[in-house]
């Protein structure tokens, strides 16, 4: 079996030779890493050009992760490859990570077809989980849940229905299937939403809790809010407006589907709403930042994909 690792990156030269150098420490190495550039100004070329072992896709200007991805897939399988390995270059995989991901999607099933497996993400010093359950499989039937280890140290599912392109191993058949991930999500949920595609056209994620791949957290603020604790990520303000139209638009495309959300309106509103106070009260850009989601929210229940907050700056 061929496998082809995808590595989107933009201007992250430093994370990126993280990523690759743990790329040549696998026990069981890729057949292709490939480098897919948004347009980086920060070296990114220059270091791919001298890394042997290394192929890489020069895309000339910034497209988002998920068209990245979309092309890398492509040209792997054009090229042979059996299986994709969907890599943020931010992400440092275990030295057997790959081996431990091969070795699970090949033990024999008599049940639906595999379509990949997802690793043990350790998030940072703390948060662990292999992939999430969506929908209905969540936990209390509704929004998604972490496929976190218990108190034995396993966790609780074979399968789950997502799991960030952090580490990924998808199969061929499965992705062919589907056909591309949504390059106008831009960012944010393309993962979820090409996931859930993959299962719901019968393919089976399993989980993979011996693979591990490593991936530093998002800095966040959190502040307490009508009683609940709500986090605000430091980013540009303009990463709101996809945050929200993107889950408005997966709710859409799931709406009749056994990965519907099935949280009642005046739950979401009032999280939506403590989450605004949230940013608001811990953020000189706050304002900014929840006219942004406004404005992702009505996109997203229009379906419209064709605006670009970030043109116009943070």
């Amino acid at each position: 079996m061929r496998t082809a690792a995808i590595v989107p990156t933009l201007n992250r030269v430093a994370e990126l030779v993280s990523c690759l150098d743990a790329l040549d420490r696998q026990t069981r190495r890729p057949d292709l890493v490939l480098v897919v550039d948004n347009g980086s100004t920060d070296g990114t070329a220059e270091h791919v050009r001298e890394r042997d072992g290394v192929e890489a896709m020069w895309l000339g200007r910034p497209v988002g992760a998920p068209a990245a991805f979309a092309a890398g897939i492509r040209e792997a399988f054009a090229g042979g490859a059996d299986q994709v390995w969907l890599m943020d270059d931010d992400a440092v995989p275990a030295d057997d990570a790959l081996e431990r991901l091969t070795e699970r999607v090949a033990q024999p099933d008599a049940g639906q077809p595999v379509g990949g497996a997802a690793p043990m993400l350790h998030v940072g010093a703390g948060e662990r989980y292999a992939g999430w359950r969506y929908g209905r499989h969540a936990d209390g039937g509704r929004g998604q849940s972490a496929n976190a280890p218990g108190p034995g140290g396993e966790p609780p599912h074979d399968e789950v229905d997502w799991a960030p392109f952090a580490g990924l191993l998808l199969c061929r058949d499965a992705c062919l299937a589907v056909g591309d991930m949504r390059g106008d999500f831009v960012l944010w949920h393309a993962d979820v939403e090409y996931c859930l595609r993959i299962r719901l056209a019968g393919y089976r994620l399993l989980a993979a809790p011996r693979a591990a791949v490593h991936h530093p957290p998002m800095a966040l603020t959190s502040r307490q809010v009508l009683g609940r604790t709500v986090s605000v990520g430091h980013y540009p303000a303009w990463r709101e407006y996809y945050d929200t139209r993107n889950r408005a638009l997966l709710r859409r495309s799931l709406r009749d589907t056994e990965f519907n959300d099935a949280t009642s309106l005046p739950r979401r509103a009032a999280r939506e709403l403590a989450r605004d106070a949230a940013t608001l009260a811990a953020d000189r850009a706050g304002p900014r930042r929840v006219a942004m989601r406004l404005l992702g929210f009505v996109d997203g229940l229009r379906g419209r994909t064709e605006r670009r907050p970030e043109r116009g700056g943070s």
